[in-house]
């Protein structure tokens, strides 16, 4: 059951985050980074990490950002 939870916080963080609702994005990949972690899901929190990097990098937040992309590769 919360691999199906942490798939859907997964969709709607990608869906926001082409909306370009940053807000709600984050909120959902944080949950979804935080659950993929939880599951030591490593395909989940790489995935996690990819859209978080590019939220921060959307936000400007280059730091923040970079650091994703690091956990990402």
């Amino acid at each position: 059951m919360k691999f199906k939870e942490m798939e859907a916080h997964a969709s709607l963080a990608k869906c926001y985050l082409k909306l370009k609702n940053i807000e709600q994005s984050e909120l959902h990949l944080n949950d979804y980074h935080r659950m993929a972690k939880e599951a030591k899901a490593q395909n989940s929190v790489a995935d996690s990490s990819y859209y978080l990097a590019k939220l921060f990098e959307e936000k400007g937040e280059k730091e923040k950002a970079i650091g994703f992309y690091q956990s990402y590769f």
